[in-house]
C-alpha cells in the first residue's frame, strides 16, 4: 500500500496517511487510514469533498442536503390457501394442485388444527375444507369461522364425499361445495369463481 505524510502545526503530530488499495481506493471522502497516538486504527475522511457529495447548491446560493431515492423492490405476494383435511394423501395431492397454480399452502389435519394453526399465518385467500374429522369437523369449522370478523369473508371450498351435506354446507357459509374424487377443472372454476381477481399460474 502507498503511504503519504501530512505535517501539520507544531501543536499537532505528525501522521502517517495509508491510503487503501482495492475498492476502497475509488470511495470519495476517504483519504485513508492512520494510528492514532496509542496504536488504534483510524480512517481519514475527507470532510470538504463528503459535503459537497452530500450538499446542494440552492437558489438563494445556499446548501442543503441532497435527497436520495431508495428504489423499491416490489414483490410478487402468493396468494395463500389453507388446505384442512384428516386425510394425508388428499393434503399431498392438494398442496401439489395449489402450488402448480402458483399458491402458498398451509396444511391443517382436522377444524381444530385449522383454529390453531391460524393465528401463525399470514394473509388467508381461501380456506379447502374436508367434512368429516376428528376434533373438529368440516361444518363446524365452517360456523367458527363464519363468526370470526377477520375470516368471515374469506371463501371456503368444501371437498367431500358427503354430497347430502350440501345444503346445510351452503348455509353455514361454505361458498362452494365438490365431492371426492375431485377434477383438476372443476376444482380450477371454483377457485376462479371464490377468487375472481387472481390469475391462476398454471391453469389453462
Amino acid at each position: 500500500m502507498e503511504s503519504s505524510t501530512y505535517s501539520f502545526t507544531a501543536s499537532m503530530p505528525e501522521i502517517h496517511v495509508t491510503k487503501f488499495n482495492g475498492i476502497l481506493s475509488g470511495v470519495k471522502g476517504i483519504i485513508g487510514s492512520t494510528e492514532i497516538h496509542d496504536g488504534t486504527p483510524a480512517i481519514v475522511l475527507d470532510v470538504i469533498e463528503l459535503a459537497r457529495l452530500n450538499l446542494t447548491n440552492t437558489s438563494d446560493g445556499g446548501f442543503k442536503p441532497k435527497l436520495y431515492r431508495i428504489r423499491r423492490i416490489r414483490r410478487e405476494s402468493k396468494p395463500l390457501v389453507l388446505i384442512v383435511d384428516d386425510s394425508n394423501s388428499y393434503r399431498r395431492v392438494l398442496t401439489t394442485h395449489f402450488k402448480d397454480l402458483g399458491w402458498e399452502v398451509a396444511v391443517a389435519r382436522d377444524g381444530q388444527d385449522a383454529l390453531d394453526t391460524l393465528p401463525s399465518l399470514g394473509k388467508i385467500t381461501l380456506f379447502v375444507v374436508d367434512v368429516e374429522m376428528p376434533r373438529m369437523d368440516g361444518l363446524a369449522l365452517t360456523r367458527n369461522l363464519r363468526s370470526q370478523q377477520h375470516y368471515d369473508d374469506i371463501p371456503i371450498i368444501m371437498l367431500t364425499t358427503r354430497s347430502n351435506l350440501q345444503e346445510e354446507a351452503l348455509e353455514l357459509g361454505v361458498n362452494h361445495f365438490l365431492s371426492k374424487p375431485y377434477a383438476g377443472g372443476i376444482l380450477n372454476e371454483a377457485i376462479k369463481a371464490a377468487c375472481p381477481a387472481l390469475e391462476l399460474a398454471g391453469a389453462a
